[in-house]
């Protein structure tokens, strides 16, 4: 699988990264272009022809799903082989991107090993169909020369057929008795002078003409006079049309049996690539019913990935990861603009009084999975729970210049998710805690240190300081520092606190995040941004 070229398209920056960081270091030599929306993938695909597109399914401009029906559309790119990204939240659209084309999907964000199993199987299936489409057309190439051959070095024994609409015999020539074995008394006498009962094959394909087809050419073979053995025909109908309607069928057929004895190999292989073909047939209905068991695979497949490396990626960030794998040490990485979000109950310890252990940590663990659930939705790293506090970071591992707005949006929507708990019919059992959430910009180192029960984190003043942020909050508020409020005074509604005073740092300026401005959102809570929120942060 050397040397492939293969194109990935995903306007998730985070995703599109991680899948071309997987590829390039698995050692297959893979050329790689990228494309961040739909327009982008279609262009590459026909400038660079790839060998294999993955395609996310949800992009700007133009979806996976359109992108891989304008794919298939196209006669440049209809046979490049689609794998399809999907989060498994719509089954709908997974079919649908299957029936459209799509050879496999991945779920992002994609398990390195996953992936690159997927990739190979659709580089193998794809090498296969192409090798046999070569091979189908040298096939037919050395047919048309021999069978061209023949006909050049015996013209006068092409056998010649005249007949009318109805099929009924009106003239042949001396060939056609060489080639048939049969003279035209024979066909008027054996055959009732129709010359359909004597060759039904010629009537079945005059009946699947279309209405304006005047040619139709063909290779068969044909039974001749008893005690003669079958022969191999290469023909020509040709219909006479007259205001539109047939009134005469020439037939041109030339003796091929020799070159049809001779191309015997290169039969026996066409035959070959007809059963692979159907073959490939089969795969795809394979592939069809797998749909259903996906889920049962994919359990499957995780409880087998018990190696160490597989334990250090789910638990570390995969450049930390793979330094770790390679040279047991992963070296620290300074950020200069991170944004950091702390979480804790208020009163936590007196509120747990009247509960049991056991009830303590399955209302954190219900509570700190929803905030899983909706930083990775923000691309925000968590860090670590210390008791009942949360915490996590934006722009790291990878760095962008959009993580004082994800980690707003996110905290919003964690503060929204535990006012409407007590009023949830599926949460209605958990206590009530109030919640205050502190954030925080600026620079930090992040690695990992020690050498067992690894542990990604981060350090510097820019973690104390949002630690303090938070332990100022109100119960039910966002409270950040002014140094995140300059990042995003403009597209959030925030209320000035002043400077308070915060623990060995003297006082900063903290500000109280109210909602999105209405000129971003249309959301009555003012926490889910717009499209032209959305299109500034993918430009960032």
């Amino acid at each position: 699988l050397m040397g492939y070229k293969i194109l990935v398209a995903d306007d998730n920056k985070m995703n599109l990264a991680i899948i071309l960081t997987i590829l390039r270091t698995s050692n297959n030599g893979y050329h790689l272009f990228s494309a961040q929306d739909g327009r982008q993938a279609l262009y590459a695909a026909k400038i660079h022809k790839p060998d294999l597109i993955i395609l996310n399914r949800s992009m700007p401009k133009l979806s996976g799903l359109e992108t891989l029906k304008a794919l298939k559309k196209s006669d440049k790119t209809k046979d490049i082989p689609v794998i399809i990204e999907t989060s498994f939240d719509s089954f709908s659209d997974l079919s649908e991107a299957l029936n459209s084309g799509a050879v496999d999907y991945i779920k992002i964000p994609p398990d390195p090993h996953e992936l690159l199993a997927r990739v190979n199987s659709a580089l193998k299936i794809h090498t296969k169909l192409r090798t046999l489409q070569e091979q189908k057309l040298l096939v037919e190439k050395k047919i048309e020369e021999l069978a061209n051959l023949e006909m050049a070095t015996n013209e006068n024994s092409n056998a010649i057929v005249v007949l009318n609409h109805e099929g009924n015999f009106k003239w042949a020539n001396k060939g056609f008795t060489t080639v048939t074995g049969y003279t035209p008394k024979d066909i008027k006498y054996n055959f009732e002078n129709n010359f359909f009962k004597f060759r039904p094959d010629i009537k079945e394909m005059i009946e699947n003409l279309s209405p304006h087809q005047k040619k139709k050419e063909y290779i068969t073979d044909i039974l001749t006079s008893p005690g003669s053995k079958k022969k191999w025909v290469q023909g020509t109908l040709h219909v006479v049309l007259q205001a539109d309607k047939p009134v005469k069928y020439v037939i041109i057929e030339t003796d091929i049996t020799r070159l049809k004895e001779i191309d015997e190999k290169l039969r026996l292989k066409n035959q070959e690539m007809i059963e692979l073909n159907r073959n490939l047939e089969k795969v795809n209905l394979l592939l069809k019913k797998q749909q259903a068991e996906i889920i049962k695979q994919k359990e499957a497949i995780e409880k087998e990935k018990q190696n160490t490396e597989n334990l250090l990626l789910n638990i570390l960030p995969y450049h930390v990861a793979t330094q770790l794998k390679d040279s047991g040490y992963a070296k620290p990485r300074n950020y200069k603009m991170v944004t950091v979000m702390f979480t804790d109950f208020q009163g936590f310890t007196k509120a747990c009084e009247k509960l049991s252990p056991d009830q303590i940590v399955a209302a954190l663990h219900t509570f700190f999975a929803i905030y899983d659930d909706i930083i990775l939705e923000h691309y925000i790293e968590k860090i670590k729970t210390i008791g009942d506090s949360y915490m996590c970071a934006g722009g790291i591992p990878l760095r962008n210049r959009s993580n004082p707005f994800d980690v707003i949006l996110a905290a919003l929507r964690i503060q929204d998710f535990m006012k409407k708990v007590p009023f949830s019919k599926q949460y209605h059992l958990l206590p009530f805690w109030n919640l205050r959430v502190g954030i925080h910009t600026g620079p930090v180192t992040a690695g990992v240190v020690g050498k067992i029960k690894f542990a990604y984190d981060i350090w510097g003043d820019t973690v104390n300081i949002a630690k303090r942020i938070e332990s100022a909050c109100e119960v039910g508020m966002v409270n950040i520092s002014g140094a995140t409020y300059e990042h995003i005074k403009e597209f959030f509604d925030c209320r000035y606190r002043g400077k308070i005073e915060i623990k060995n740092r003297g006082k900063i300026d903290m500000y109280f995040v109210l909602g999105i401005k209405d000129e971003y959102t249309d959301d009555p809570n003012k926490i889910i941004p717009n499209e032209k929120f959305r299109t500034y942060l993918n430009q960032l």
